[in-house]
Parts: C-alpha cells; structure tokens; sequence
C-alpha cells in the first residue's frame, strides 16, 4: 500500500467512533462468555445488567477506548495536515522550479540568439571592410574577382564562389573565375563548369541574368532548373544563391556563390545575407565601370601616343611657362636631341632656340 492511499484510508476513519464500537462490542463479546461458557446467568442478563463492578469497568474501558480514538484521531488528522502542507510546499517548489526552468531555457535561447546574431553581424561587418578593401587595393579586374569570391566564401561560410561574364557572341554566361575551400574536391564539377554556358532562364545564372533579381535555392538537389545537379550532388552540395552586378541599368557580370557546408546542411534563404550581397554587388558594379573606364581610358592614350609618335611631323607639348611637357620622336630628331629628358635638361632656352 503506498502512502497516498494509506493516508487516504486513515482520512476516512474517526477513530472515536471506533473506539466506541471497539467498546460496545467487547461489552456484547464478555456478556456471551460469561453467559455461555461460565453459565453465570442469561445472555440478557449478562448484557443488562451485569455486576456492578464489571459494570463500571465496561464503562471505563469504553471511555478509554473512546479517549484513545480521539488521541488517534487527533494525532492522524495532524499527520495528515503536516503531510498536506509538505505536499503543497513540494508541489509548490515544483511549480517554482518548472518555472524557473522555463525562464533560464527562455534566457538561454535568447542569449545564443543574440550570440548567433553577433556573430553573423561580425561577420558581415568583416565580409563589407573585406571587400572594400579589396576593391580599393585591386589594379586588375581578375585579382580583384578571384580575392572577392575567397572573401564571401570565407566570411560568410561558403565552399564554392564562382563569376560568370556575359559572352556578348554568344549571348550566354561563361564562367570566368572559380574559387572552393580546400577541404572540397570540385575537379569534374570545376571541369563542367568551364565547359558549360548558361542562356538566359537556364540554371541559376540564366535567372539571375533574366530577372536581374537575386536568387536563393535552399536544396539544389530538388531544384529541375539545374543542369550541373547529377554533378552537384556527388560532392554534396545543396544551397545556392546567386544576385546580380550592375551598372548603368545592365547586367555586366554575375556573381554567383553556389554554397554547401561540409556537412551537407541545406541552407535556408537569410535576408541579411541577401541585404549584405546586394550591397557588395553594387560595390562591385562601381568597381567594375570604375576599371573598364580606366581601361578605355588606357586604351586610348596609347592609341594617341601611337599615333602621335609615328607622325612625320615635329609634335611637342608645353605649359604658360614654356615648360617643355612632350615631344613626339620626329620633333626630338628634328632638333637633334635623343629624348625629352635631353630637351629639358639644357634649359627651355635651348630648346627654343634649336626648335627656330
């Protein structure tokens, strides 16, 4: 019998009655022996009016046995309330504790969250001043996309970054640049790649090329529109997003970071993420129109220089203060002089007077 229910029965019983009935029937009990077995009188008699002196001490004993079921009562009903009350406080600590419990879980989860978002947003400061970086120390347009993609993917947790260019004869994107964490072996996926060419709307890519809109696949294995899935899925990749580098309004170059975490964890879409690659696309477009500028800009001075310095005619250049700043090889030939260091070191004298 477990305590509960002994406590239980013992709640149930009044012991004071008890002990008179107890009495009572020891009263009826005495009277059957003595009228029975010691042929003392009739069972009436005996139960009636009995000796006096047996009489009294049937009286006494029901007393006693009515005094000891008070006792009883008393001291189980207090046993009783004591058990009660260390049950109430137990259950109430009970209570406190799940309570309790619950606030540190709660705190606790709050805590990693906002761990979790510090990181991500240490992360994300560190993949902006990474790029800006890059972008600032960069000359060619190459070492800058190869330091780029090393960067997003080491920041932000990716394996594989790739940069596709617009083939303007083909009207297709070719895969310009790949770079991959060295603990991923991307060899006949890296050989397709280079093979492959995107139109637009085909693959990640082509979509990202035809919307101009960032996009974000959570599982690549599940995705139709992926011609490079069979390959894909022998190295285990799953998550992929890809976002747009513009200028001037027109799609010049996509980035695009095709991502699987060692482990095989498929990726959900973060907007965060997406916010932070939208602004290094921008970052990258500006780069991008700022070095073709340079180019074209490059491209042209030689071309003059070309021009200019293969003309039968006697060219030079010169400030207000009749500094001499070019000549071109047939005016250094015509006034006898070697190069333009030559020209200048006689003094701007000289020159004028030979070049009359």
């Amino acid at each position: 019998m477990d305590a509960k229910m002994r406590s239980t029965i013992l709640g149930r019983i009044n012991f004071i009655w008890a002990g008179i009935i107890a009495g009572i029937v020891y009263w009826f009990i005495e009277s059957s022996f003595d009228a029975y077995v010691y042929h003392l009188g009739s069972f009436s008699e005996r139960l009636i009016s009995p000796d006096p002196n047996e009489f009294w001490m049937r009286i006494i004993l029901i007393a006693i046995l009515g005094i000891f079921g008070l006792y009883a009562q008393i001291s189980i009903k207090k046993e009783l309330q004591a058990k009660e009350e260390i049950r109430r406080i137990n259950d109430g600590l009970e209570q406190r504790i799940t309570e309790r419990t619950a606030q540190l879980e709660s705190a606790n989860r709050d805590l990693k969250d906002k761990v979790i978002e510090r990181t991500k947003a240490e992360r994300r400061l560190a993949t902006q001043y990474a790029i800006s970086r890059i972008l600032t120390e960069s000359v060619a347009l190459d070492e800058a996309a190869d330091k780029v993609l090393q960067a997003l993917c080491i920041e932000m947790g990716w394996d594989i970054g790739e940069i596709w260019r617009v083939d303007r004869e083909k009207n297709a994107l070719v895969c310009a640049n790949i770079w991959h964490q060295t603990s991923i072996d991307i060899s006949e996926f890296k050989e397709i790649t280079w093979k492959i060419s995107f139109l637009p709307g085909c693959g990640i890519p082509g979509r990202v090329w035809s919307t101009g809109k960032p996009v974000w696949i959570a599982n690549v294995a599940k995705e139709a529109n992926f011609p490079r899935g069979p390959c894909a899925s022998k190295i285990g990749l799953h998550g992929a997003f890809g976002f747009p580098v513009k200028f001037k309004d027109e799609v010049l170059g996509i980035v695009i970071i095709v991502v699987l975490l060692f482990n095989r964890e498929i990726r959900q879409p973060d907007e965060e993420q997406i916010q932070l690659f939208a602004s290094v696309g921008s970052q990258l477009g500006q780069f991008f129109e700022r070095k073709r500028v340079e180019e074209e800009l490059i491209k042209s001075e030689n071309k003059y220089k070309g021009i200019v310095n293969t003309a039968n005619t006697g060219i030079f250049q010169s400030n207000l203060n009749r500094d001499i700043l070019y000549l071109n090889d047939t005016a250094t030939r015509m006034i006898g002089f070697n190069s333009l260091q030559e020209a200048v070191s006689g003094g701007v004298g000289e020159f004028y007077s030979r070049f009359q």
